[in-house]
């Protein structure tokens, strides 16, 4: 079975193609930023929508997990064009190819629990709750949901739509929160900088998976998922970073100051978020096998490796 996955460079993209390769898979992925040299790669840029209905021809996929995007919150901001661009125009393209070419693929498209907003009351959100997006970047991938849904119910598209709630691990970019920090404690360690650690807001709770886990539940998703239905891929675990950094705080032997600057804390940051995974849990058995604190204990351990 041939399976493509857009954007595989990316954090999560690199996780899951290594995954379905050792599952036997015949991969394919596609990349954007930077150069690949791996095999079964090819350079695209999903807003050239011709660009991607040759692509499509050529691999003719039984599979395809949609995870090229524009991931950033802060950037949505800043370049609003390029995020709509990439997000949802990126995905009508996908969606039109398909069609033009009569391929019939099990499409898993990636979008975000941020399409969820800031919720009302501090309660685990379900996927049949009002959507409220707040940034471009949500609104972006709201947009997309539409379209995947408009292709399920009009050309019969065998779709199903995931939204993965936080998620981390080794390899995630460093403007990260957990990645930024065990970064900056490990160059503390090694005397490289002074012992202090600026951070934004810290009361944001979150449910945070291990990208390990994600992988896995994508996996599932493709195998089990019913078509037209969208799935939570959470852990229903929320946990405050404040305390979290207080956890990687224990794991080090050195004294660190924490200081809360002002050009950090985001005004759109979504304080409360987490979901409900029952209805995924339901269907697939998934049950996440890493916990958030080995989870960091491991990214420190990655850092001063290679710090």
């Amino acid at each position: 079975m041939k399976i493509l996955i857009t954007g595989s460079e990316g954090f999560v993209g690199q996780y899951l193609f290594d995954f379905l390769a050792n599952k036997n898979y015949e991969v394919y992925g596609t990349y954007y930023r930077e150069d690949e040299t791996k095999v079964n790669r090819f350079f695209l840029d999903v807003r050239k929508k011709e660009d991607v209905k040759n692509l499509l021809a050529k691999i003719k996929p039984d599979g395809i997990f949609h995870l090229a995007a524009q991931t950033s919150v802060a950037r949505s901001y800043k370049e609003e064009h390029l995020t709509y661009e990439v997000n949802t125009l990126g995905t009508l393209n996908l969606l039109w190819a398909i069609k033009e070419l009569n391929l019939n693929p099990r499409f898993i498209y990636i979008s975000t629990a941020e399409v969820y907003g800031q919720p009302k009351e501090k309660r685990k959100v379900k996927e049949n709750d009002e959507l409220n997006p707040v940034s471009p970047y949500a609104l972006s991938k709201y947009f997309a949901e539409k379209l995947v849904n408009h292709y399920v119910n009009v050309y019969n598209l065998e779709a199903i739509i995931l939204r993965p709630f936080s998620h981390t691990g080794i390899g995630q970019d460093e403007n990260f929160f957990f990645p930024y920090c065990c970064k900056k404690i490990v160059e503390i360690e090694k005397g490289k900088i002074p012992p202090i650690l600026e951070v934004g807001n810290l009361e944001i709770e979150r449910d945070y998976l291990a990208v390990e886990d994600v992988v896995v539940a994508y996996y599932l998703a493709f195998k089990y998922g019913v078509k037209g239905e969208v799935y939570n891929i959470t852990n229903s675990k929320p946990i405050k970073l404040k305390d979290a950094l207080n956890f990687l705080l224990t794991q080090s032997n050195v004294k660190i100051k924490i200081i809360s600057v002002k050009e950090k804390v985001r005004k759109w940051d979504i304080y409360y978020l987490s979901g409900d995974n029952t209805k995924f849990k339901k269907l697939t058995n998934f049950e996440p096998q890493l916990d958030i604190k080995e989870v960091l204990t491991k990214m420190l351990n990655y850092y001063r490796q290679i710090l």
